[in-house]
């Protein structure tokens, strides 16, 4: 037999005997604890009027399994020598796979600034956690950042720069079909936006054991970023507590080499530094994530259809964190709207905007003496301060000759 024709892709491995029309399909490659390197098998005839699978093994060890493969094969067909294929696999799967990616030199030389997906939140092809609790318009978010992605829509109101007009898959563990297709009509006719075209999936199983269902997806699709919604229900039924989900979460979403947002839920209390809340479960969410962001909801006091929502950027592995983001989101009959706002302004959200964020917001207003700003902000006159010298070594705030304060920029 002729050697196969190799085709590594998104998670998946394909090896192709064209000659003796069949295909070997690999997938989920992992070490055990045996130090066998196990994965999922097909293979597949193609030869005209015997197209189909001949063999389909979940969990095949390619180091101890030929023996019942090769039971299972034998007498399928007489043109074949399963015996040196499956010899083939079990000697070079391992090694292909224990080889990984060939090292690069690290020089500096044409080094390219690092991309985002949604700038300046979602980087390019690395994990994004978008968490927060029940109810405060996350999943609604996240398919907005869908929609925004797939429309390449520059005037949106998160105000985010899309790298271009792209395929994006939806993978919902938690609600159904109709329930999101309602959602995106909504804001079709309450945002006035053109066709949307999202390749949504319904998910009852962990992605990692869907890997090479997935990875398929992204290449039929030509998909270029995923919404997984959400994180717990992605993992099954385990303990969010341990690191294994964690571990095997991401490391599954880097075997499929692309661009992701994550719609986690959120711990019960505040960290211990007063900087929010944390994703639910174990620090891997946190530590394996490129970009972690809070949402916060607020209901309107006045109208209970508006839910004023705070975006907080917790983490940036890309470079800086970026201010809070504000949006309203309005729920009418038939459409939904979502109007930028500032989350200074709404008492539930700006409790968790910086302080010196808040004085920019209060001084655009107009002058106000320290003693103003303290008691507007409900903040100590030391830390009011403090954060006004700082504001005015950077050149936004200048302390005026009747001793209140102004934006320099006024």
């Amino acid at each position: 037999m002729d050697a196969p024709k190799l085709t590594p892709g998104k998670g998946r491995l394909q090896l192709v005997w064209e000659n003796d029309n069949l295909c070997a399909q690999i997938g989920r490659l992992h070490i055990d604890r045996y130090g066998h390197v196990r994965g999922s098998l097909q293979i597949i005839s193609t030869a005209p009027g015997q197209v189909g699978h001949l063999l389909v093994r979940d969990d095949y060890d390619f180091s101890a399994d030929f023996g019942s493969a090769l039971r299972e094969l034998t007498g399928v067909t007489d043109t074949l020598d399963w015996r040196v294929i499956l010899s083939y696999l079990a000697q070079y799967i391992p090694n292909w796979f224990r080889e990984g990616e060939a090292p690069q030199v690290l020089a500096g030389k044409g080094a390219k600034r690092p991309e985002f997906l949604l700038w300046p939140l979602v980087p390019l092809n690395e994990p994004t956690v978008l968490y927060g609790s029940g109810g405060v318009g996350k999943s609604y978010l996240a398919l907005l950042m869908a929609i925004i992605l797939n429309l390449g829509w520059e005037k949106n109101p998160l105000h985010f720069k899309p790298l271009r007009a792209m395929r994006v898959g939806y993978l919902d563990y938690e609600t159904t079909y109709d329930e999101v297709n309602w959602r995106i009509a909504c804001l079709q006719r309450g945002m006035e936006l053109p066709d949307i075209d999202i390749t949504y999936r319904r998910c009852g199983i962990p992605l990692v054991i869907e890997l090479d269902t997935i990875a398929k997806i992204i290449a039929e699709k030509q998909l270029t970023c995923l919404i997984v919604d959400s994180i717990s229900l992605a993992c099954g039924a385990v303990n969010l507590n341990e690191s294994a989900p964690a571990v095997a979460l991401f490391t599954g979403l880097r075997a499929l080499n692309i661009s992701s947002i994550l719609v986690g839920h959120t711990s019960k209390s505040e960290d211990q530094a007063g900087r929010g809340k944390t994703p639910l479960g174990h620090v891997g969410f946190i530590n394996a994530a490129r970009s972690t962001i809070e949402v916060r909801g607020e209901e309107d006091r006045i109208d209970p259809r508006i839910l004023h929502i705070g975006l907080y950027h917790r983490k940036a592995n890309s470079g800086p964190k970026r201010k809070p983001i504000g949006v309203n989101l309005c729920f009418q009959d038939n459409f939904t709207t979502i109007e930028p706002a500032e989350p200074t302004e709404v008492d539930g959200l700006k409790e968790f905007v910086y302080i010196t964020d808040r004085i920019i917001a209060l001084l655009k207003r107009g002058n106000m003496s320290t003693e103003r700003i303290s008691e507007e902000l409900e903040a100590k006159p030391n830390t009011v301060t403090k954060d006004l010298g700082r504001l005015i070594h950077k050149g936004v705030v200048l302390k005026l000759p009747d001793g209140t304060y102004g934006l320099a920029t006024a």
